[in-house]
């Protein structure tokens, strides 16, 4: 709602952490509450999940949607207010419906104290100095900033693994799931690294070579985006039927990864196929699009087998802070992306589309044959 009615800079900055907090307050907790929906039953865990996951796509396809549209009629503070609007709706039916989560859903494990409050405080606002401080001195712009974030978001992550791996309340059998997870989630900041070049080179690709005009219409730039999370939601029922009857004889979460990295890897030399049958031409967008849906496609195999290791194998002292760990792969996605878009302006781009489809499936082999030895660690 900020964004929707304070003017200028200061609706963006007030807008942009309040969505900060929230998100943060949301994700983490709303999936470890997802997880105890499954507690009883592993088997349905990674197709719970899945549906999860298509509720979010769903949020994902349509926003843009409607928010392109609304932005066209009424300018960006329409589509700010309209969001807000949704996001009164969700906290209306999550009202109307927290009755029918288990019990142990509304209980603190690890109520935080006054000291441990003041400490949150302190340790947050020392973080907003160094960031202003930073910003204001030029050691951080708008050309870094994103790479910034990232490395921050890759520190913070270690620092959690650290100190999870060290702490004298995490069993050796914590300890032992911790190490299983590790390189899945190195496999879901990679993954990430790949699927976000829709936002980066394939939005700059798209801008420059693809023909958004259909018989005299223009497609609105947003709605090339939707194909994605729209591949994601009309895939997930399958998916997620298909763990359900293979109960407890469905593949480990690293083969999945590794089916999700195959996937994505094919949409890129797809991509790599387009761009080579039509060189220094306008490439069709349905052909974009498409790659766009196979792309977006592998995430049903990742993002959801992701978050449910993650609250599956998460120590019971650091349940939510496993799933905020989990999180943090794609922040650190967002600087692998980067890292690989700094070579699209120094190749071409068919080379570029192939470093992109071959690499994926380097790493869909490697978990492929770790897969065995990941899944017994993670058990």
């Amino acid at each position: 709602m900020a964004l929707a009615v304070v003017p200028e800079l200061a609706g963006v900055a007030i807008g942009l952490i309040l969505i900060a907090l929230g998100t943060g307050a949301l994700k983490s907790n709303i999936s470890s509450i997802v997880g105890m929906l499954y507690d009883e039953d592993r088997s349905k865990r990674d197709a719970g999940f899945s549906y999860f996951y298509m509720a979010i796509n769903g949020g994902a396809a349509l926003g843009p949607l409607l928010a392109g549209w609304t932005r066209s009629l009424g300018g960006f503070h329409a589509a700010f207010a309209l969001a807000a609007v949704g996001m009164v709706a969700g906290l209306i039916q999550y009202s109307l419906k927290m009755r029918s989560l288990p019990a142990r859903a509304s209980i603190v494990q690890k109520p935080i104290d006054t000291p441990g409050l003041l400490r949150a405080v302190a340790l947050a606002a020392g973080f907003v100095v160094v960031a202003a401080v930073a910003w204001q001195s030029g050691v951080v712009d708008s050309g870094n900033l994103t790479h910034v974030v990232a490395l921050v978001s890759l520190a913070a992550a270690a620092a959690y693994f650290v100190t999870m791996f060290r702490s004298s309340e995490v069993t050796a059998q914590e300890r032992r799931r911790l190490t299983g997870f590790l390189p899945l989630w190195v496999g879901c900041a990679l993954y990430y690294g790949f699927l976000l070049q829709k936002f980066t080179t394939v939005s700059v690709f798209i801008t420059d070579r693809v023909d958004i005009v259909v018989d005299g219409w223009e497609m609105p730039a947003e709605w090339l985006s939707t194909s994605s999370p729209l591949a994601v939601i009309l895939l997930t029922p399958v998916v997620a039927s298909l763990w359900t009857r293979m109960g407890d004889r469905q593949p480990p979460a690293a083969l999945k990864y590794a089916i999700g990295f195959t996937i994505i890897g094919c949409a890129y030399l797809l991509m790599t196929a387009l761009e080579m049958s039509n060189p220094g031409h306008t490439v069709p967008a349905f052909g974009v699009l498409a790659v766009l849906a196979i792309a977006g496609s592998s995430e049903t195999f990742i993002g959801p087998t992701g978050l449910s290791l993650a609250t599956r194998v998460a120590p019971e002292r650091f349940k939510n802070q496993t799933v905020g760990v989990w999180l943090l792969a794609l922040a650190c996605g967002s600087l692998i992306s980067g890292l690989f878009g700094t070579l699209f302006a120094e190749i071409s781009n068919g080379a570029y589309f192939a470093v992109l489809g071959g690499a994926p499936l380097a790493v869909a082999l490697v978990l492929a044959l770790s897969a065995k030895r990941i899944d017994t660690l993670t058990r």
